[in-house]
């Protein structure tokens, strides 16, 4: 798990190189983890655009969005062709 360093009373991050360097399963949802439990603040899950090679897969997603603290995504994927996959209205 990635050291998670307290920068002020109400902040912390969590020192990786995970994102730069691609990600092994389970790094970014033990991150999510480390700073909740830290922080004890709301998370946002966001999802990278496409371009930058850093957005998550669907599997990646659930587990995150799956996690206590997390209450919602902000997708900025910009892209339409996984729209249809990952992100759906309820019912449909």
């Amino acid at each position: 798990m990635r050291a998670v360093v307290r920068t002020s009373p109400s902040t912390c991050r969590c020192r990786s190189g995970w994102l730069r360097f691609g990600f092994q399963a389970g790094a970014p949802r033990d991150r999510y983890r480390a700073i909740h439990a830290e922080s004890g603040l709301p998370l946002i899950l966001f999802q990278y655009p496409d371009a930058t090679k850093a957005s998550y897969d669907l599997r990646t997603q659930r587990e995150i969005a799956a996690q206590p603290g997390v209450f919602a995504t902000k997708n900025g994927v910009r892209n339409m062709r996984r729209w249809d996959t990952e992100i759906r209205a309820p019912g449909q």
